[in-house]
């Protein structure tokens, strides 16, 4: 059987494509306005400004990560399956691109026999030997854990709130608009969702006319149990995910090739 690289480039750039249709449809749920932000006039004439959300991100955004989860996950496998055909020998149904989170006792193989060089790159690469911060934060680890949480369950799709700073522009009785920034309050702050009900802060003109305006994106709060980068958005997490596999993984084994 010939070996090449080509069918597990060819599922990256799918990869990308499942990539496009998740930031096409997160985008036309955020600009459908699905919330807003209200006043609500309290006793003591203090007016509040409090979330509102008429749709909560749809399920089909968290299907359509775990297609993109899946392929990406799946070419790293499909490339060791294609370096045991380069070193000559004969993948099976435990081939499979390792990733580990601890270092074992024992060295690391591949099902079916890489060339030594080959192996030593793999073995380079794992979390564990992760240079920059904790074997947590390496992408092949939160790669490989958020796509079991995908083959299990349904991701937890949120609105993040991305500034600590409020939108306002007040509508005077003339029809002028002043723009401001107002701060958030420390509970529903940067980089936590945004839920139906809750309180963000105080209008400082009670009584008039005016729009809030909270910047946001859609978070992944399964990044929890992945990594510690729960407060980024769900296409940078994405992005940085497949530049990863397309940019520094793939490009490690063109040699064999």
């Amino acid at each position: 059987m010939e070996h090449s690289l080509e069918g597990v480039k060819l599922k990256v750039a799918r990869t990308a494509e499942h990539l496009d249709a998740l930031g096409a449809e997160a985008s036309a749920y955020l600009d459908s306005s699905p919330y807003e932000v209200v006043g609500k006039s309290q006793a003591d004439d203090d007016t509040l400004l409090v979330c509102k959300v008429h749709r909560h991100p749809p399920l089909r955004l968290g299907v359509l990560l775990g297609d993109f989860l899946h392929n990406l996950r799946s070419s790293l496998d499909h490339l060791a399956w294609q370096l045991v055909l380069a070193d000559g020998g004969t993948p099976g149904r435990k081939t499979a691109f390792p990733i580990l989170l601890k270092k074992g006792s024992k060295p690391l193989k591949i099902a079916g026999g890489v060339s030594a060089k080959a192996a030593d790159l793999v073995e380079c690469l794992q979390p564990y030997n992760n240079m920059s911060g904790s074997p947590r934060e390496h992408p092949l680890f939160i790669l490989s854990r958020l796509n079991i949480i995908d083959k299990h369950r349904e991701f937890n799709i949120v609105v993040l709130n991305v500034s600590d700073m409020l939108q306002a522009d007040l509508l005077t009785e003339d029809g002028t608009e002043i723009y401001m920034t107002l701060q958030v309050l420390s509970n529903v702050g940067k980089d936590k969702p945004i839920t139906d009900g809750a309180v963000i802060g105080k209008s400082p003109f009670p009584g008039r006319r005016q729009r809030i305006g909270v910047e946001s994106a859609l978070g992944l709060q399964e990044m929890k149990e992945a990594g510690p980068f729960e407060s980024l958005s769900v296409g940078t997490i994405a992005e940085q995910l497949l530049d990863y596999v397309r940019d520094v993984v793939m490009p490690e084994f063109e040699q064999f090739f």
